[in-house]
Order: C-alpha cells, then sequence, then structure tokens
C-alpha cells in the first residue's frame, strides 16, 4: 500500500517558478515509493521483473497517471484500475484560482499573488488547509460536476526534471509507454451511490437538477446541444419522473454512467492493442454493488477464485460460515474488433457476459460529436 500527500498538501500548484510548486506532488510520492518497490521487493520474495501496480477509486486515478508517465516506465509491468480512471472529471482538475480561494478561505487578504498566497499559507496548520479546502466548492460547481474535489492532478504550471502530467492525460494516453502492457479495468454495477452522502448533504443538486448540466462538459457541446441532450439523458435515467429524493437510485445511476462507466469504456476504445480484460462486480440477489465494495477483487486472465459464502446465525453472537468453492473462467482481452465488450461480471455465479450497460453508454459516446475529444 503507497501512501502520499493529498489535499492541498499534495495537489498545491502555483505558476510562479519561484514559488517551486508546480503541482502533482502527491504523484510524485507514489513515483519514489514504485522506485524503492523496484529496487527493494527482491528482498521480500518479490520478482523485480514481474511487479503489478493496483489502485482503486483515487488509487485507479493515481496507478493510471504512473501508467502515463514516462517516469514511472520500467517500474512495472502490469496494472489493475478499478472504478476510476484519469478521465474522470474527478480525476483531472482545471486550474480555477484553487490557492487564493483556499488562502482567502483561510484570511489571506491580499493580492492574488503566488508569492504572497504561498507565504500565507505556510503559516496555516495543516489541519485547518484540509479542513477548508473541502468545503470550496461552490453548489454552482457541485451542479455543473465539473469538480468534486479542490485540489487533484493536474497539468504541472511548468516542466522540471521531476515533471508527472506535462500535458492533459488524453493527450498523454495516445503515445503512453504503457499502451503495451497487460491491464485489467473494472468497476462495480452501483458506483453512483457515492454521490448519496452528497445529495444527502446538498439536496439542491436533484432537487433542482439543471438539465445543461447533465451532459458531460469536455465533450464541447454548444449551449443549445447541451439542453438538447440534457433533456434526452433526463428521459433516459429518469422517465416521466420529475428529480427528487425519491428518484435518488435514477441520479446514481446517471453519475455511475457519466462519473466511471463511460470513461472506462473510453478508455479502452483507446487502447485495446494491448491486453485488457474488463471486470464488473454485481452482488446478485443481494443487490448492486458501490463505489470501494470489492476493492479486494485482483483477477489475472485465468482465475482461480475462491467464492465465499456468508451467512449469519440467529443466536446471539453473529457467527459466520465460510464455504469455499473453486471456479475456473477464462476470457479474453477486448479487441478493436469487438461492437460490444465483454466482461467478467462477479455476482452469485462467475460469468463472461455482454457489458451489460453498454446500450446506455452509446448514449454518451453520441453526445461527443467531435471524437477526437473522446480517444
Amino acid at each position: 500500500i503507497i501512501t502520499y500527500r493529498l489535499g492541498a498538501l499534495g495537489f498545491l500548484c502555483l505558476d510562479d517558478p519561484d514559488c517551486d510548486i508546480p503541482g502533482n506532488a502527491g504523484l510524485k510520492d507514489q513515483l519514489l515509493a514504485l522506485k524503492w518497490v523496484k529496487a527493494n521487493c527482491h528482498f521480500f520474495g518479490g520478482d523485480v521483473n514481474n511487479i503489478t501496480v493496483f489502485g482503486e477509486s483515487a488509487g485507479g486515478v493515481s496507478a493510471h497517471y504512473m501508467m502515463l508517465s514516462e517516469k514511472a516506465k520500467g517500474l512495472f509491468h502490469k496494472a489493475v484500475i478499478m472504478s476510476g480512471s484519469v478521465l474522470t472529471s474527478w480525476g483531472f482538475l482545471s486550474k480555477m484560482d484553487w490557492a487564493y480561494r483556499l488562502a482567502k478561505a483561510t484570511g489571506f487578504k491580499g493580492l492574488n499573488e503566488d508569492n504572497l498566497v504561498l507565504q500565507h499559507l505556510r503559516s496555516v496548520k495543516a489541519q485547518t488547509l484540509m479542513r477548508v479546502a473541502a468545503g470550496l466548492l461552490t453548489l454552482e460547481e457541485r451542479h455543473d460536476r465539473r469538480f468534486m474535489y479542490t485540489f487533484g492532478p493536474c497539468v504541472e504550471a511548468y516542466e522540471t526534471a521531476d515533471c508527472i502530467v506535462p500535458r492533459p492525460p488524453l493527450e498523454m494516453l495516445r503515445d503512453a509507454w504503457s499502451n503495451e502492457i497487460p491491464l485489467l479495468i473494472g468497476g462495480n454495477s452501483f458506483e453512483g451511490l457515492l454521490m448519496f452522502t452528497e445529495v444527502r448533504k446538498y439536496p439542491d443538486l436533484i432537487n433542482n437538477l439543471k438539465i445543461e448540466s447533465l451532459p458531460p462538459f469536455d465533450a464541447a457541446l454548444s449551449d443549445e446541444k447541451r439542453k438538447e441532450y440534457g433533456q434526452l439523458i433526463k428521459e433516459v435515467y429518469f422517465g416521466e419522473e420529475e428529480p427528487s429524493w425519491k428518484t435518488i437510485l435514477q441520479y446514481s445511476d446517471h453519475q455511475h454512467q457519466q462519473q466511471h462507466e463511460q470513461n472506462e469504456k473510453d478508455f479502452c476504445n483507446e487502447n485495446c492493442s494491448s491486453g485488457i480484460d474488463i471486470t464488473r462486480d454485481s452482488n446478485g440477489a443481494g443487490g448492486d454493488v458501490t463505489h470501494d465494495d470489492r476493492s479486494g477483487d485482483i483477477l489475472p486472465d485465468t482465475v482461480n477464485i475462491t467464492d465465499v459464502d456468508n451467512s449469519s446465525s440467529t443466536g446471539g453472537n453473529e457467527q459466520r460460515e465460510h464455504k469455499k468453492r473453486q471456479q475456473q473462467h477464462h476470457w479474453l482481452p477486448i479487441s478493436p474488433d469487438d461492437t460490444t465488450f465483454k466482461c467478467l461480471n462477479i455476482s452469485d455465479e462467475l460469468e463472461v457476459i455482454d457489458l451489460p450497460e453498454t446500450e446506455k453508454l452509446q448514449l454518451w459516446d453520441n453526445m461527443y460529436e467531435d471524437k477526437s475529444l473522446l480517444y
């Protein structure tokens, strides 16, 4: 497990080279950790020529950035990214004066000059910076869904010897060194329930849902097209019902497709020349699986999975009985010729199926009328 700096401590970015904070310090922490693993894993029985990087959610985004960065070339040989990639809206942030906004929110009264902002932020306790940064997003920004966080990976303000992200991720993705290594990519059946707590805290997000905010902003649509596609999305996901707390599941389904599956599909379209396998977690009769529920499932091309059935007794002390059974399944990497991607569906039983959300994902693809914005 790799730990790294988060929030403003890990992703503060200032344009002034004299400040020496170009951004992405958190990603640079990860790179140093990978170098350590490469240099030392043999002392713990590891194979320096067979290292796999695995990440889930922000970890999936991080693993994906390592796949794009030339600095990480050769440090690992396979990758698993689950429930997150650099193509998600929350995996890559535009510059919105976050440092200055954080400074003002913590008492700064000066001009928006990087050296003054940095001087102030260094005088503020780390705990205060982290707490205040979490509340910087405006309701309008939350409505637009352009951001989920205020500090995260970005194109670095200027290139240095340690630069991780010199260009937008989509550009880096097209010629990344890692396009030739095996990759397992996947997600859960109901990732969008991640939004449950946020909508509970900000009910206006669903009670006053703006249809023009429903299409992806990076599709570069005109205002008229945004409203047209927004109305179509509303009809597809909400039907005749008006968005409200009663339709939280429909809202979550929309967020699931917008924030996760669409980007995973597009990533696969861009990189299907390499060995990419897709997994999908659902919970069968037990219900859907939400974000982070199944981050423990790491599966190679041919898998031997120990499937654990859990049952609880009705006595005073809850007991769990484990029944293990071995199942073998083989599923092939996706191909450029695939019209519908196959995935390993992890439910009551394991089976290779057509990606169930294919039809809805096609709607999202159609919104990118300029396909160069997509892959």
